[in-house]
């Protein structure tokens, strides 16, 4: 079994893997199940592909017998699944919500620094606002080889 090629291992270390691999059987069967867990949320995929996938890893009898793998296929239940490869129904939807996490924490501390921001009307002006201003910033970006010289 070979490395992905995702996980830049050197040639040494892709040696000692297969040779831990072939030894051990645990061993093996987890690292069977990481790289078809992490497979599940490739991006050159179809929603129904990557359910098809979860359903084979699911009903693998080999990780229901290794306990961390078992309680691993049961958080990947099928309605938590279905939320988290949502991206997969949009081509440009990154997969991961890192930057909606820190436009919350933005809004969040400007709630607490300005006491009139705090009521809903005024929150939904400062995101309006906000959105506005990005939209400018982008289209000022797009289109800055259009300004004069």
């Amino acid at each position: 079994m070979v490395a992905p090629p995702a996980e830049h291992l050197t040639g040494e270390q892709i040696v000692s893997l297969d040779a831990h691999c072939r030894k051990h059987g645990t061993v093996k069967a987890i690292r069977q199940f990481m790289v078809k867990s992490f497979s599940l949320f490739d991006r050159g995929q179809t929603r129904e592909q990557a359910i098809s996938k979860r359903e084979q890893l699911a009903s693998n009898p080999i990780y229901k017998f290794i306990p961390p793998l078992h309680r691993a296929i049961h958080i990947l239940r099928p309605y938590q699944f279905l939320r988290a490869i949502t991206f997969l129904d949009y081509a440009n939807c990154p997969r991961t919500s890192n930057h909606v996490e820190r436009a919350n924490r933005y809004y969040r501390k400007r709630a607490k620094t300005y006491y009139r921001n705090r009521i809903e009307r005024s929150i939904w002006n400062m995101i309006k606002c906000d959105l506005m201003l990005r939209k400018a910033n982008h289209n000022a970006h797009q289109n800055h080889h259009l300004l004069p010289v």
